[in-house]
């Protein structure tokens, strides 16, 4: 079984660390959609990329904020069958 974490982020540098060590051991994929962080966000995702088995992709949306961002990914991901959604 396969594991995909579908994730929303906006400026979470402070999480993140503790969140990407966490899910990028049991996920096989994260993707991450990201609604334009102001702060250190993409960096330390882009740091996790290639660091273990976990395939990690960022994506950047053209929305901003958490919701807006969470109502962009879902139009987008809905159709696929994917683990999880956090």
């Amino acid at each position: 079984m396969r594991i995909t974490a579908v994730c929303v982020c906006y400026n979470e540098e402070e999480l993140l660390p503790f969140f990407l060590d966490y899910y990028t051991q049991i996920c096989d994929e994260m993707i991450i959609f990201d609604g334009n962080s102001t702060d250190n966000s993409h960096n330390i995702i882009k740091s996790y990329i290639g660091r273990n088995k976990c395939a990690l992709e960022l994506r950047i949306t053209h929305s901003i904020g958490n919701i807006d961002t969470w109502n962009e990914q879902w139009s987008i991901e809905q159709n696929h069958n994917h683990g999880m959604f956090l």
